[in-house]
């Protein structure tokens, strides 16, 4: 997960790693290119679990990742980036519509 910066949408939340998908790309394509700006990483095989309407009607295309090559960095708009045990996360302020769909998920993402 990473932690928002303290400006901007969400500040200080807790999230998943994404963004935008650019003209020209697909939803699996801009993961791809999403995750290798802000963490510095090659994923693998993306696999796309749900796409849910955000608060302005856009679609969230949520992708489970299971591999990647290259070392984990925070490269960009995170304040801090980390892993979380399931109990731990509970307690955690964190972006509502991320922690839904964690929680939907999570029995089959195990």
């Amino acid at each position: 997960m990473g932690k928002r910066l303290k400006e901007g949408w969400y500040k200080g939340c807790w999230c998943t790693f994404g963004g935008r998908i650019e003209q020209s790309e697909t939803p699996a394509e801009a993961v791809m290119r999403e995750l290798y700006e802000e963490l510095g990483i090659k994923i693998v095989s993306p696999k796309l679990i749900d796409i849910i309407e955000d608060e302005f009607k856009q679609p969230l295309h949520f992708f489970l990742v299971r591999s990647w090559e290259g070392e984990i960095t925070n490269k960009s708009e995170h304040s801090e980036i980390r892993w979380f045990s399931q109990d731990y996360l509970k307690d955690q302020p964190m972006v509502q519509i991320v922690r839904e769909t964690i929680e939907k998920h999570l029995e089959n993402l195990l």
